[in-house]
């Protein structure tokens, strides 16, 4: 175990008293360089994020080190700023996951094994994620008509995606289809290298389109979704 993570569990230590209290204020933040690991010391129900309540990406997503004193199983929600989120399970002890959140606020929420019905409703713990090098790209679509459509890729079990890169798979079946103008950018979006890809089309400087890949566990990619903006021309972009 790192000095870096010796230091972080001391510091999880200090603050555990306070796990379903309220964060430390902006002026008890340190200030010094953004941590590339974000702390939150899970309650029943709460969370407490340890400050700074900042933290910066890595090429493979947002870090979290979920620490649960409760003993007992817990689940902890992330909302993100454009709507979307995920989460998971918390059991007794650390974990640490990843997430694709995007750069700006991001709120996280515990919560015990009875519930709640609707973790939407408990109040979550703020925090930024602040991407001084640029390693995110926004997959968020930029619609000059405000309206969109998703579609979902839905598979019989042992389908096998495509073998290669996302953004060359996109392309590829995109032209197939006819669907792309010879100027679009066809570009991955997202983290790098975060678990499942996101690629975006990108035409005349605004995202029309996104598409999302899942593994096949077996070094292939499916995908997941297919979303993009109504009168773009690409309402049969999904497979």
């Amino acid at each position: 175990m790192g000095s870096r993570r010796l230091t972080l569990l001391a510091t999880l230590l200090a603050v555990s008293a306070g796990c379903g209290g309220t964060a430390p204020t902006a002026a008890e933040q340190p200030v010094g360089p953004i941590p590339d690991v974000i702390a939150v010391v899970c309650g029943n129900p709460g969370a407490v994020v340890v400050a700074p309540h900042s933290v910066r990406p890595r090429r493979d997503g947002v870090h979290l080190a979920i620490v649960n004193q409760t003993g007992t199983r817990l689940s902890y929600t992330l909302r993100y700023s454009d709507g979307a989120g995920g989460g998971g399970d918390a059991p007794a002890g650390e974990t640490e996951v990843v997430w694709p959140a995007p750069v700006g606020h991001t709120e996280v929420v515990c919560y015990g094994p009875a519930g709640p019905a609707d973790p939407s409703k408990l109040h979550g713990e703020p925090f930024q994620v602040v991407d001084p090098d640029g390693i995110w790209l926004s997959p968020a679509l930029q619609c000059k008509h405000r309206t969109s459509f998703t579609m979902n890729g839905v598979y019989a079990e042992g389908t096998l995606g495509e073998k290669g890169v996302p953004a060359e798979i996109a392309r590829r079946e995109l032209e197939k289809q006819g669907l792309l103008r010879n100027d679009d950018s066809v570009e991955p979006a997202g983290y790098p290298e975060q678990e499942q890809p996101v690629v975006r089309v990108v035409r005349d400087g605004r995202t029309i389109a996104s598409l999302a890949y899942v593994p096949d566990g077996h070094s292939g990619w499916l995908q997941e979704t297919f979303s993009g903006c109504t009168g773009a021309g690409l309402e049969a972009g999904g497979s």
